[in-house]
């Protein structure tokens, strides 16, 4: 799964949360229950990018047979995007380079900012004078935020006696953030910003989560005949507070939020909205974490079996003799490392390539198929330089039964996908192979995705069929720049039925006898 598509679930999840809470839980007096809705929102949100659990989904294969034939060859040249001597194409723009260094450099601003936050703290920590009053420990300062806490920590200003009617009130609230351990929310609330920073909603959470400590501190520390005088309080202690990004301050805004609550007359607690928290947030990571998986319906019709051809290669899991011995195909995946290749919604020819190539070799076995990856990461295989990588990749398919390159068109320029073999000059059996080969794959992948029932013969243009030694295709599946085909080559099961088509193609190259 691509990066962008994780972080879109990310966000999406916690704004689901977010937008519920608004609506039905806010400014209520279920104070506890909101503290820890928030929080299991942000953790369920972190963790929905990486739970992806399939539903098998019943797919009916079409019987469809077709007799292989040699499509018709066209003459012309192949361009990909054009490489500068750094191997980035010159004609798109790197935004898998530039988002990168967006994250880290907002992620750097928010280290700093924590940091800053936390040395602040243990420089006024180190400076203030202990005292015990009634079995708690209070951190006498003269530091502005206080009063107010930070994990087991208590700050009190110097100027203000504990044993006073404010003072009691003052510290019947911080001792209620110490003992609810609130500390601990906002530290993992503030790491969540920093290192999630590009999530909006999380920032929301985390002031919201802040409010609601103070909503239940105020409620444990003020009796009912003192609410107004509280309320006093609060607004006496904003002025001249300085907020602080780890600590819990007694003035903690906003105070208008704060006095309403203070004054409620209603009890009501709308119990039903909390009830239905609970199947509301299973529906959300039901809804983002799920995703169709396949169910193998093995068709009956054997009429390909007895023609000696093969069905639609949507057929799953049907197994076919071969009446010779299996040989190595080599499947290279177009382009990794520096060179990208196209670039369409964010979305990389390079990772599209490799995703392809893994599952064709994940389901190699069943097709009797022996296939060998030039790369199984994102890396140029043999060396970063694109130039000789081509090169490495040649050594690795010289004995193959056969050579294919996988990649994806873009542009308007090609509306298909299209097949292209190596030029005549490579001498008549390699091209007669290829041809037969090429013209196998692309009517096999013509239900799945756009291809040219076309082959393209180049001349020049393509180093990987210009220099080969055995029979050599090279696939453009489908076109990038269409909204169908790059749907269809990111999904996972659509992309499993194109590998299965190519590795249908293949078999059935195989049992020709080459």
């Amino acid at each position: 799964m691509t990066v962008i598509p994780m972080l879109y679930k990310m966000i999406l999840g916690s704004g689901i949360f977010l937008g519920y809470y608004w609506l039905f839980l806010r400014n209520r007096r279920h104070h506890q229950f909101n503290r820890f809705f928030l929080l299991a929102a942000v953790l369920v949100s972190l963790a929905l990018p990486f739970v992806h659990i399939e539903i098998p989904v019943a797919v009916r294969a079409p019987m469809r047979v077709w007799v292989p034939g040699e499509l018709p060859v066209t003459v012309g040249e192949w361009q990909e995007a054009e490489l500068s001597p750094g191997g980035v194409p010159v004609s798109a723009f790197r935004w898998d380079m530039v988002w990168p260094l967006i994250y880290f450099g907002g992620l750097v601003l928010g280290m700093w900012r924590f940091g800053r936050s936390a040395i602040r703290l243990e420089k006024t920590r180190q400076l203030a004078v202990r005292r015990e009053f009634n079995g708690q420990q209070l951190m006498l300062t003269n530091d502005p935020v206080a009063p107010c806490t930070f994990l087991n920590n208590l700050f009190w200003p110097m100027e203000l006696e504990p044993a006073s009617e404010e003072g009691q009130l003052i510290l019947r609230h911080e001792r209620y953030h110490l003992q609810q351990r609130h500390g601990i929310d906002i530290l993992l609330m503030e790491l969540v910003c920093t290192f999630a920073w590009f999530n909006p909603f999380v920032h929301l959470i985390n002031k919201e989560l802040k409010t609601v400590h103070e909503f239940a501190a105020d409620a444990a520390a003020t009796p009912a005949d003192e609410a107004l005088r509280y309320a006093e309080l609060l607004l006496e202690q904003q002025i001249s507070r300085k907020q602080h990004l780890l600590i819990l301050p007694f003035s903690h805004p906003p105070l208008k939020r704060r006095i309403l609550m203070l004054i409620q007359t209603s009890k009501k607690h709308n119990t039903l909205f909390r009830w239905l928290a609970l199947p509301v947030a299973a529906i959300i990571f039901c809804a983002l974490a799920f995703r169709p998986g396949r169910t193998v319906i093995q068709p009956t019709d054997q009429v390909h079996a007895r023609l000696g051809y093969y069905a639609n290669p949507f057929l799953f899991g049907q197994e076919f003799s071969s009446p010779v011995k299996s040989r190595t195909i080599v499947i290279d995946a177009g382009h990794g490392g520096i060179d990208p290749g196209a670039m369409e919604a964010g979305i990389s020819e390079k990772d599209l390539n490799l995703s392809l190539a893994k599952d064709i070799a994940r389901l190699a076995s069943e097709y009797k198929v022996d296939i060998e990856l030039t790369r199984t990461s994102d890396a140029l295989p043999g060396s970063d330089d694109p130039k000789e990588s081509l090169r490495y990749r040649m050594k690795m398919y010289q004995d193959a039964a056969l050579f294919v390159a996988l990649h994806v068109g873009a542009g308007s320029a090609v509306a298909k996908g299209e097949v292209i073999i190596p030029p005549d000059s490579l001498g008549k059996d390699i091209v007669s192979a290829s041809r037969r080969s090429g013209s196998m794959i692309a009517k096999a992948l013509e239900p799945h995705i756009s291809m040219n029932q076309q082959l393209k013969q180049v001349r020049r243009s393509v180093y990987v069929l210009n220099q080969t030694k055995v029979p050599a295709v090279l696939i453009e599946c489908g076109n990038m720049s269409l909204t169908a085909d790059r749907e269809a080559l990111n999904d996972p099961v659509r992309r499993e039925a194109i590998a299965r088509a190519i590795l249908t193609a293949l078999q059935q190259y195989l049992e020709s006898g080459c």
